[in-house]
């Protein structure tokens, strides 16, 4: 591409409707400003966003309220900014739309899981329907789910468009991104990457003052490029770094540290009194939500009821042992929607043999306290869990698995398998210190402090995002 231009950094925010975690992009932008680059901020037009069937209706009119609001933030801070509402698109001029046009509108997924877009929509259409999966190709869609499907391909190929337009236009070095999760960020990674652009990713992480800034590997994919890889050099952890470790994990411990809400610890429900005293021990299943992308995108597990009826079946043989199945607090979208895993697990002929924590009821940091192994696909509670040095069992592509400290399941091994591993796990001398290790990289060198609040950041961050882009260098 042509470098002559000043330097550029494109932003882009693609999720209107959270105003406060613009803030630290605000911040971010703001930094990279003063050192001499132009930002230019790209705002979603949220056409198709996986957030707006969840709102109050009348949605559209919450969208724009949104979208106007953080228009007027980025403008009063001086950002230039481009409302993709406003870039003119003219699809019967688009080849790109004669794929979406072939395709028979049906019922049947196979109609829509050969479109070359499908694999980066998959994720997001699995959250805005609410699915428990996705579907396989030969499963049957309701015809409110294919409309979504023909939507939701039809923006996708809009945004290939208006990205190639735009990147081209304003030559910029990087495009940070506002997340790496859902499909309008992978089509700017990818029209990116094409034209030889770097770019720089963005996600949220379970601590409340935590984020990841990470630059994208081509090679590795998205999720290659945000996985936990800790040098050897770090296993040697200090008594001060372990000092400054044990404290963090004490306020995350105390709940006063979290991205989700979760009910004070300590607090004495019902179900945690009869699990304190049933006598057996407690094996703790961390779930996390269907659409997460290490499920829609993983072949080792295909959903968290797979994963979640195969745990049943492990501590069934095991008399002494109790398994706490811990839904995510955030699965369910809509108060609509037919939870159909509870209802699968309250119908269970083992009903007994296990307990479904679902919700608010009880503090994660509780059942972990009386947990005495952890199994889950991939949730950043595992990384908690493994904080009160108790093995986890790893089902999935976690981002934190293969270093050394984790039960991580093997390939071509099956989930019982892997859970029995865990059930017999004998830690060796060594395996608190090397979790301490892993985990004091994890929060103080893999993320990046952000201030909660008004997301400031403080020296240390700055330092580290700006070290990201080589056009401040």
């Amino acid at each position: 591409m042509n470098r002559d231009h000043p330097r550029t950094v494109l932003l882009l925010i693609s999720t209107c409707c959270h105003e406060a975690l613009v803030r630290p992009f605000l911040n971010v932008a703001k930094l990279i400003e003063s050192e001499g680059v132009r930002v230019v901020a790209l705002l979603t037009d949220g056409n198709c966003c996986s957030f707006f069937s969840k709102l109050k209706a009348p949605a559209e009119q919450r969208c724009e309220g949104f979208r106007a609001s953080t228009l007027e933030t980025l403008r009063d801070a001086g950002l230039c900014v481009v409302p993709l509402s406003t870039i003119p698109y003219d699809s019967t001029a688009d080849p790109r739309m004669s794929h979406l046009v072939q395709i028979e509108p049906s019922t049947l997924v196979t109609q829509y899981a050969s479109h070359p877009l499908w694999k980066t929509i998959k994720t997001t259409v699995t959250r805005h329907c609410d699915w428990d999966r996705v579907p396989d190709g030969t499963a049957r869609l309701n015809w409110k789910d294919a409309a979504t499907i023909e939507q939701f391909l039809s923006a996708a190929t809009r945004y290939q468009w208006i990205f190639h337009h735009l990147f081209t236009k304003y030559c910029p070095s990087h495009v940070l991104l506002f997340n790496g999760v859902f499909y309008e960020e992978r089509i700017a990674c990818d029209i990116a990457a094409s034209l030889g652009i770097d770019v720089v990713l963005n996600e949220s992480c379970c601590f409340g003052d935590r984020w990841i800034f990470r630059r994208f590997d081509r090679k590795a994919g998205i999720r290659g490029s945000l996985r936990l890889q800790v040098p050897k050099q770090h296993f040697q952890l200090p008594s001060k770094k372990k000092a400054t470790l044990d404290s963090y994990l004490r306020e995350v411990y105390a709940g006063h540290n979290n991205r989700i809400y979760q009910p004070e610890p300590g607090f004495a429900s019902e179900t945690l009194q009869k699990l304190t005293v049933c006598g057996k021990r407690i094996a703790l299943f961390l779930g996390q939500v269907p659409y997460d992308t290490v499920i829609t995108e993983d072949e080792m597990v295909s959903s968290v009821e797979e994963a979640v009826l195969e745990a049943i079946q492990v501590f069934e043989r095991h008399d002494d042992w109790h398994l706490v199945i811990r839904l995510h607090p955030g699965a369910r979208q809509t108060a609509s929607h037919h939870d159909r895993l509870s209802e699968t697990l309250s119908k269970h002929p083992s009903v007994e043999k296990f307990t479904v924590v679902k919700g608010y009821e009880v503090s994660t940091y509780d059942l972990m306290r009386i947990a005495e192994m952890g199994v889950t696909i991939s949730s950043q509670a595992g990384m908690e869990l493994l904080g009160q040095h108790k093995p986890v069992v790893v089902l999935g592509e976690a981002f934190y698995r293969g270093n050394g400290v984790t039960i991580d399941r093997k390939p071509d091994e099956s989930i019982r398998s892997a859970i029995e591993r865990g059930i017999y796990f004998d830690a060796d001398d060594s395996f608190n210190e090397r979790v301490d290790a892993v985990l004091h990289y994890w929060i103080f060198e893999h993320l990046t402090p952000i201030l909660r609040g008004d997301g400031s950041l403080p020296v240390s961050s700055a330092k580290r995002i700006l070290g990201l882009f080589d056009c401040v260098q």
